[in-house]
């Protein structure tokens, strides 16, 4: 089963519904915002870990030489051709709705005011935005707290795909 028009659209109600929390930044949660039987097909058709890029050796960070990687990338618009069959055509619907039109302009509709207040008085000159989705497998205890350091960045949107709920009283950090 790939990605349906109602999944799509299933996503992106429950996105547009959530309210966004303005503290520590603006961010918003939504619990459970795939379908149980489509959050399964996600999880079966995560590729294995040969299939990323470790982020050190994609220069996504430095680190001295001789660090191993512990955190892994795979880029849903450069990657796709590392799968077959049944896991690419899967990955392939996903990208052509997270780098679609409906959902790119929902996400920045969703922010507008955040997005508009960044962007005050620039006119919208040199303004270019491009949507990126990415995999990332971490096999440490890697933690990250809310940041706006990045100048590149506009929003980031994540998705996390844990094997249960076993976790769960750990958060999201």
């Amino acid at each position: 089963m790939t990605l349906t028009p109602d999944i799509a659209e299933r996503v992106i109600y429950n996105i547009m519904n959530t309210p966004i929390r303005d503290y520590p930044c603006p961010h918003f949660v939504v619990e459970n915002i795939w379908p149980d039987d489509f959050f399964d097909r996600i999880r079966a058709n995560l590729p294995t870990t040969e299939h990323y890029t470790g982020i050190i050796a994609a220069k996504r960070i430095s680190a001295p030489e001789g660090t191993k990687d512990t955190r892994f990338i795979f880029s849903l618009e450069t990657d796709l051709p590392k799968l077959s069959g049944e896991q690419f055509e899967f990955w392939k619907s996903m990208g052509e709705f997270l780098f679609g039109e409906r959902f790119h302009q929902s996400i920045l509709q969703k922010f507008n005011h955040h997005v508009n207040k960044r962007f005050a008085g620039q006119n919208g000159a040199n303004i270019y935005i491009k949507p990126v989705a990415e995999l990332f497998r971490d096999m440490t205890h890697y933690a990250i707290g809310p940041h706006s350091d990045h100048s590149t960045r506009l929003l980031n949107l994540f998705f996390y795909l844990p094997e249960d709920d076993s976790k769960s009283h750990l958060g999201t950090s």
